[in-house]
């Protein structure tokens, strides 16, 4: 066997990782629904990745955490905070 078709072999592996990845990124922006306003920011394909990463590609576990995330968010705004609101310091 050639070095080259042993880097086809190894391209069509990578290539068909990257679907099974996009395919699970697909399947946690389903999961969410619709989002609006901020909480469609935060749900970028990267974002989606860095959950999904963070549990092991796990559809389900990375749903529920972003869920909880995108819920934190909504309701304590960390990006509304401000030096200003700290000057009491």
């Amino acid at each position: 066997m050639s070095s080259a078709s042993g880097a086809n072999i190894g391209h069509g592996k990578e290539e068909a990782l990257y679907k099974e990845q996009l395919s699970k990124i697909g399947k946690v922006r389903a999961a969410l629904g619709q989002l609006s306003g901020k909480s469609a920011l935060y749900c970028s394909d990267a974002s989606i990745a860095r959950y999904l990463i963070a549990r092991n590609w796990d559809v389900k576990k990375a749903t529920k955490m972003l869920k909880k995330t995108l819920k934190w968010r909504s309701e304590y705004k960390p990006d509304e905070i401000r030096w200003v609101s700290f000057s009491f310091l």
